[in-house]
């Protein structure tokens, strides 16, 4: 079962479903996805260098409060709670954008102006870039302990190459390098341990 976070979530907010769905098949597995930075305006509108130190912060006072929901849910449901990294993911590609690193954007978001960006609105991620295309690639990776790189065949259409592999190695690099995934790529291989 899988759930997205929402800033004020307590343990309680998932051990009521849990509880049931444990109750019906034990060897269920739970994932929550967290968030990504929502405030594309601030984004937007400094330097680089301060953008880039809100980013940061804003992703350590997230993993703060999923810490809390993280291990209350371990502590009653051993191994069966994980946390999908979407907000680490993110932080790592704006990071590639600021380093001019991602071909073909030219905004954070696209409704502040621009037409390939991060955000189509507030909230969402683009159609327009792709960059919707990086939760599929941490679902992906958690649901199959496996690199999204070893995706084959598969290209999203009006996606830079290198901006498509860059979101499957954030994806994997945000879930091996997360404390809640329980997934570890120790062989770089693209395969958890």
């Amino acid at each position: 079962m899988s759930w997205g976070v929402y800033y004020g979530d307590t343990p309680q907010c998932y051990t009521q479903w849990i509880d049931v769905c444990l109750k019906y098949n034990p060897n269920m597995a739970f994932l929550i996805q967290d968030g990504w930075s929502t405030y594309p305006q601030a984004l937007s509108t400094n330097s680089t260098e301060t953008i880039l130190g809100v980013i940061d912060s804003q992703q350590a006072l997230g993993q703060t409060m999923f810490r809390g929901i993280y291990d209350a849910l371990n502590a009653r449901y051993s191994r069966k709670v994980h946390i999908i990294p979407a907000g680490a993911a993110m932080v790592e590609m704006l990071h590639h954008y600021f380093a001019g690193r991602l071909s073909g954007f030219d905004c954070v978001a696209e409704y502040l102006g621009g037409k390939c960006g991060f955000y189509r609105d507030d909230n969402h991620l683009s159609h327009t870039s792709g960059m919707e295309q990086l939760l599929g690639y941490l679902y992906f990776g958690m649901l199959y302990r496996q690199s999204p790189e070893h995706i084959a065949n598969y290209h999203p259409r009006g996606v830079d190459p290198t901006v498509d592999l860059l979101m499957r190695r954030a994806a994997w690099h945000a879930i091996t390098h997360s404390s809640f995934s329980g997934i570890t790529d120790k062989t770089s291989k693209g395969v958890a341990d």
